[in-house]
């Protein structure tokens, strides 16, 4: 089980992205510990990532529109050149 600061490091993206991640209920932690630590399994992770193509293009979109910072920070966390930036947002558009 990890925190998600200890996921976030794991994967190398921000908390900030995670912790968005669960606002819009796209990850959800398998428990919280008394003290608010929010605690995932390898089984939170794997559903996390299992999206379709139309799934990521509606979160791209949605994450674009309604959080545009934590999008581009995600963005660049995924360490890609801008054009190919460019290109993950013309796809969300489409």
């Amino acid at each position: 089980m990890l925190t998600v600061t200890q996921l976030a490091r794991k994967y190398d993206i921000s908390r900030t992205t995670l912790l968005y991640y669960e606002r819009v209920g796209l990850l959800r932690p398998r428990q919280r510990s008394e003290n608010g630590y929010r605690w995932y399994g390898e089984g939170e992770i794997m559903q996390a990532t299992n999206f379709s193509e139309e799934d990521m293009k509606n979160w791209h979109h949605q994450l674009a529109k309604m959080e545009p910072d934590a999008h581009q920070e995600f963005l660049e966390s995924l360490k890609i050149d801008k054009d190919k930036i460019a290109n993950i947002r013309a796809w969300s558009k489409q």
